[in-house]
């Protein structure tokens, strides 16, 4: 990881012409809620990277800290997964700050062509979603060496390095560019100074409301069920209901309690529903008249499909309670991954027609986020529950 170190001016003229010559950029991502950080070199270059930095900004207005993993590493032969670390405890000036460092894995050489952009990692936020352009690549001072970096002190850069001479390439005096029309804001002053660029694009955040769902619990009723991050600017929740994902309509109104995370709302009309599927979905409206919604859940009432919802979620004890339903007795096939993409669990599933609740025992599982992939007569279910 890069130890920071003041650059003196008659060193800085003394490096070939290579020295100062990679920029950084951040944009969209091939996920929701995902983004690309990439580097371009002025040159042509062919060297072994042996080092990389990414310092990531997110106003912390958008609620609790967003929790980054990464969907596709790029460089995966020259850093492997192991040589990757992201640091995601650090706050500046209104803004979580993330660290992503890629440390030299294997010697390789790489080949870049000049003002071409190479990805390098891609990003994701987890969590349900509000909509912001915010999101910015920043260099912070002396690489935020100051109270509030915790062990990271001097860390908090953009940063390029390879093996050959003169080592670090970055472009010092102008650190970032744009391919989406974020706001550039370069300083000569280098890694003693500020700067950022901005993503330019609006990409998906994680918002307050986690653990959306809704289950059937009657012919005549749902059960609702919603998790808040925090709660302290939050005015009230909208229910929203209806037949067509397009077409929702304010049902009810819930009162937001500071000191409430969880939230349950039954929802007694839903035999008036005549169609085969019910959509539900939250919306969050805060005390400054800012809003932004949960996902949307889906019931399903009549028909040959199938369906599945996870009720208790997070999971509190050892069973995972869920609803199946199907027209005629079948089986079904589950799938449990934790948040690696690791396989814990696979099982064939009886289960009976109708409306039917379940449970899986997860008393094996350790604390953290899952996955659950459920197949019912060729229909494929994906649900995520914390434990």
């Amino acid at each position: 990881m890069r130890k920071f170190i003041p650059i003196v001016a008659l060193l800085v003229l003394s490096i070939p012409v290579l020295a100062q010559t990679f920029q950084g950029t951040i944009k969209p991502g091939n996920q929701i809620n995902s983004f690309i950080c990439a580097i371009k070199p002025s040159a042509n270059y062919t060297a072994k990277p042996t080092n990389i930095q990414f310092t990531l900004a997110v106003p912390t207005s958008v609620g609790t800290r967003p929790t980054m993993s990464i969907v596709n590493n790029f460089y995966n032969n020259f850093f492997a997964a192991a040589g990757v670390t992201i640091i995601q405890t650090a706050t500046y000036s209104g803004n979580y700050i993330y660290l992503i460092n890629f440390s030299l894995s294997t010697l390789q050489d790489k080949t870049y062509t000049a003002n071409t952009a190479d990805n390098v990692v891609e990003l994701k936020f987890e969590g349900n979603t509000n909509t912001t352009n915010n999101l910015q690549l920043v260099q912070l001072p002396d690489g935020l060496a100051t109270a509030g970096a915790g062990g990271e002190n001097g860390q908090y850069n953009f940063y390029v390095e390879f093996n050959l001479p003169p080592g670090d390439v970055t472009n010092q005096a102008a650190m970032f560019y744009t391919t989406t029309g974020g706001a550039v804001t370069n300083n000569a002053a280098g890694y003693t100074a500020f700067s950022a660029v901005s993503l330019g694009a609006n990409i998906a955040l994680p918002q307050t409301i986690l653990n959306f769902s809704a289950s059937k619990l009657t012919n005549a009723t749902a059960q609702i069920n919603w998790q808040v991050g925090a709660a302290n600017n939050i005015a009230h929740f909208e229910i929203e209901a209806g037949e067509a994902t397009t077409r929702l309509n304010k049902i009810a109104t819930v009162n937001a309690i500071n000191s409430t995370t969880k939230y349950q709302y039954i929802d007694n009309l839903l035999g008036q529903y005549t169609g085969t599927n019910v959509y539900y979905r939250i919306k969050e409206i805060r005390t400054d008249g800012s809003f932004s919604y949960s996902n949307i859940a889906n019931i399903k009432l009549k028909g040959k499909e199938a369906g599945f919802n996870i009720i208790n979620n997070p999971v509190v004890g050892n069973q995972l309670t869920y609803t199946t339903q199907v027209q005629e007795n079948t089986k079904g096939f589950m799938q449990i991954m934790n948040s690696e993409g690791k396989l814990l669990l696979q099982q064939t599933i009886n289960i009976t027609s109708g409306f039917s609740t379940n449970q899986q025992d997860i008393s094996q599982f350790i604390n953290g986020m899952y996955l659950v992939y459920v197949t019912i007569n060729g229909e494929r279910f994906t649900s995520k529950f914390i434990k």
